[in-house]
């Protein structure tokens, strides 16, 4: 039990201190397990925990906002637990990445469409044409697929 010094002598101070009025603070003590005595730091954990004083006396814009809040906050650790957890990518590793995967789909497809295209479908009639333009279309798709699938964004 706290020392007679870190209690608060009055409701109407406990109130004051947690930022809460009287009337509620007095509904409050007669929930089951509220605190008995009149310190602020039981006091706000049982708050807290029991959702209470949330909305309580706040206009519909203030409660929007309170919930606004919330919702960032709630995004936040949710980000930070993937960060920790090691399930988010650096954006400049993310950038650096693509950059390079851009560039890499660039000589790919003038090796591919440029290069060796013209040469498979030189004297070709128009159905043996297409279908050499599908099986490049799918060399192509094949090699994009395998560099996505190997890329690591701890390692690149």
């Amino acid at each position: 039990m706290k020392s007679a010094t870190d209690l608060l002598p009055s409701r109407r101070a406990l109130a004051r201190e947690l930022g809460v009025d009287e009337k509620s603070l007095r509904q409050w003590e007669r929930l089951p397990g509220a605190p008995q005595d009149r310190d602020p730091a039981i006091w706000r954990a049982f708050i807290e925990e029991h959702d209470l004083g949330v909305t309580s006396g706040a206009s519909p814009e203030l409660r929007a906002l309170r919930a606004e809040k919330m919702a960032v906050e709630t995004r936040l650790l949710k980000l930070k637990e993937r960060q920790q957890e090691g399930r988010t990518a650096d954006i400049e590793a993310v950038r650096d990445y693509l950059t390079k995967l851009g560039a890499k789909f660039d000589l790919l497809l003038t090796q591919k469409v440029e290069t060796e295209l013209p040469a498979r479908v030189v004297g070709k009639d128009i159905v043996a044409a297409r279908a050499e333009c599908r099986a490049v279309h799918d060399e192509i798709r094949e090699i994009v697929n395998a560099g996505f699938s190997e890329w690591d964004p701890k390692n690149n």
